[in-house]
């Protein structure tokens, strides 16, 4: 029997194990077989016993190719953070339109606000009410900023790292 894993053999361990779920297979074979490594190397990222761990270059390579978001919301955590992923999908004039809407939702979230605090009175649930504008906004707009930055990296021709070897 194998000791809990913990830390970064635990990260791995969900990385692959999403990634099985995503693919409806086992995520250790689908892995190995994508990096080209064997299933013993694979085992052995996940466990904290053995010697030898993923380089970074390949835990961004899975995440980027099979999009499971395990990783990038660890390592939020460990920044103090928090992973919010993008809803706002890019394509064409729809992506434009949907920012377009989110920022309307947005100037009415700043006006329905500005009214609350105008008499410069806020009782307990005016305050709730605006913080939970607030929140629900600020999210918004950091999904739409990971979305524009995202997009102009990849169209100013910056690619994330590639390569399993590296």
């Amino acid at each position: 029997m194998s000791r809990p894993r913990f830390g970064t053999h635990e990260v791995v361990a969900k990385v692959i194990d999403a990634i099985g779920a995503r693919e409806g297979a086992n995520g250790v074979t689908v892995v190995a077989k994508f990096l080209g490594v064997g299933t013993t190397t694979v085992y052995k990222w996940m466990d904290a016993d053995q010697d030898g761990e993923i380089s970074f270059a390949r835990l961004r390579l899975l995440t980027e190719h099979f999009g499971v978001s395990d990783a990038a919301e660890d390592l939020s955590r460990l920044a103090g953070g928090e992973f919010v992923p993008s809803t706002v999908t890019p394509s064409g004039a729809s992506w434009t339109k949907k920012i377009v809407e989110k920022t309307l939702l947005g100037a009415h979230t700043v006006e329905t606000i500005g009214a609350a605090v105008e008499d410069l009175k806020i009782d307990g649930r005016e305050a709730e009410d605006i913080l939970t504008a607030l929140r629900a906004e600020m999210e918004n707009l950091r999904r739409i900023e990971a979305r524009v930055i995202a997009e102009v990296t990849k169209s100013a021709g910056f690619r994330p790292v590639s390569g399993a070897g590296r």
